[in-house]
């Protein structure tokens, strides 16, 4: 079939198809969608796209594909536009949230912003209480101002599997305390213990 000068309607369907919807559709099916014959859908749009049989398909098909890349390629530049116009939309619209995310995203893309994750393997619960306490005075050397509250002898001796007191403290009522209530504090302090 010799190649004509100008693309025909069926041509230009396809062609208009397959670029459109080129991952999602096959050349096959281009074929049918422009009106080939089922049949022979698959020998035509093999024979469409050979540029010995059908150069002006083929150059047009290259021409249609590099203006869709064109048209919806994402460059940092066309993004960025896009984010503005977004953010522009939203701040007309009163929609702040939205308006600062889209703000946001285009200092990522401008490289303003930097995630960094950092991802620790391990876990306290694999360790014994000796363990974490042999841990928790390294940290405290290395790091003085962080744990003030424990007192480095205790975790010495803990560490060493020494057995320690945990000291009472005693209960103190005000100073302008009288008898009876400090027997209704004892009393009321047995009945827990009882109930304990």
């Amino acid at each position: 079939m010799p190649q004509k000068k100008h693309l025909t309607a069926r041509q230009l369907k396809f062609i208009d198809e397959l670029v459109a919807r080129e991952p999602q559709l096959t050349p096959t099916e281009a074929a049918i969608k422009a009106g080939y014959s089922v049949n022979q859908a698959s020998q035509i749009a093999s024979r469409l796209q050979s540029p010995k049989l059908f150069p002006l398909v083929v150059e047009a098909l290259e021409k249609r594909r590099s203006e869709y890349q064109r048209k919806y390629a994402a460059t940092k530049g066309s993004h960025l536009k896009q984010l503005d116009r977004l953010r522009e939309i939203a701040v007309d619209k009163g929609q702040m949230g939205p308006a600062i995310m889209a703000e946001f995203r285009r200092g990522q893309v401008g490289g303003l912003y930097i995630e960094q994750k950092i991802q620790l393997s391990g876990s306290i619960d694999s360790l014994s209480r000796i363990e974490v306490l042999k841990r928790i005075e390294e940290i405290k050397q290395r790091h003085p101002k962080i744990l003030t509250n424990i007192e480095v002898e205790e975790i010495k001796k803990e560490a060493k599997g020494e057995e320690i007191k945990t000291p009472q403290l005693p209960m103190k009522l005000p100073e302008n305390k009288d008898k009876d209530k400090e027997e209704l504090l004892v009393k009321t302090d047995k009945k827990l213990v009882d109930k304990g």
